[in-house]
């Protein structure tokens, strides 16, 4: 069923996880734009035949078999990747001659970071770090809120975040929508909602929005032991 829908939100980040957060994103893109070149001269040393042809260069890509053991999006970008190598230029037209494929033409899709990189983004996601805030779009589509998620670098992003040891005055709500929600609850009940919240900040927002004083709050989201606790032999 389709639901179209979105996620985002910006997060306050103590100073030192801001740090940390650059270069675990910056070596995450970096690993996604390897496996993508990988799976590039896979296509060009394999299916392409590395023909010059591009006729030849078109009917074999699209003849060319998925690998099973990649992502989704490594696919789809090494695919988008090889498509713009046969393509025709802008605004010239002019038509290019297939050739052996390099990390910089994947970096117009998937580039790659250094120590000073601020933004990250892959078809319709996008992350930007300016100083400690932490922005996350995932961008409007049908079922945007997991696509998004299930990209190597926005998975990155999300764990870092339940990683994070939060400070005071810190942290902050993602929010999201979707057509079913707006279609299902017309009128006060089709308001965004959250989607995830965190630190200090997050849970002073879900304190207010549920009429539930913190403390209450933490003691509801404690991990509940099991009554009947697991013994090995048993």
């Amino acid at each position: 069923m389709s639901n179209s829908c979105w996620e985002a939100g910006t997060i306050k980040l103590p100073t030192v996880a801001a740090a940390k957060i650059r270069h675990t994103l910056t070596d995450a893109s970096n690993a996604y734009h390897t496996d993508v070149l990988t799976e590039c001269l896979r296509l060009w040393n394999g299916p392409l035949g590395q023909t010059r042809s591009v006729k030849l260069y078109k009917e074999r890509l699209a003849a060319a078999p998925y690998s099973s053991i990649l992502s989704s999006d490594v696919l789809g970008d090494a695919w988008d990747v090889m498509g713009r190598l046969a393509g025709k230029t802008y605004p010239e037209r002019k038509q290019l001659i297939p050739r052996t494929p390099r990390a910089s033409d994947v970096d117009k899709v998937a580039p790659r970071g250094n120590s000073r990189t601020a933004k990250w983004h892959g078809g319709e996601w996008i992350i930007t770090l300016r100083g400690v805030s932490l922005h996350y779009s995932s961008g409007e589509n049908n079922h945007q809120i997991e696509r998004a998620r299930e990209h190597p670098v926005v998975a990155t992003m999300f764990r870092e975040l339940e990683r994070t040891a939060w400070t005071r005055a810190t942290g902050g709500q993602f929010f999201g929508n979707d057509e079913i929600n707006r279609e299902e609850n017309r009128g006060a009940g089709s308001g965004d909602y959250v989607t995830r919240s965190y630190g200090p900040i997050g849970e002073a927002a879900d304190s207010w929005r549920m009429r539930m004083p913190v403390k209450k709050l933490r003691e509801m989201r404690k991990p509940v032991a099991p009554k009947y606790p697991f013994r090995q032999g048993w």
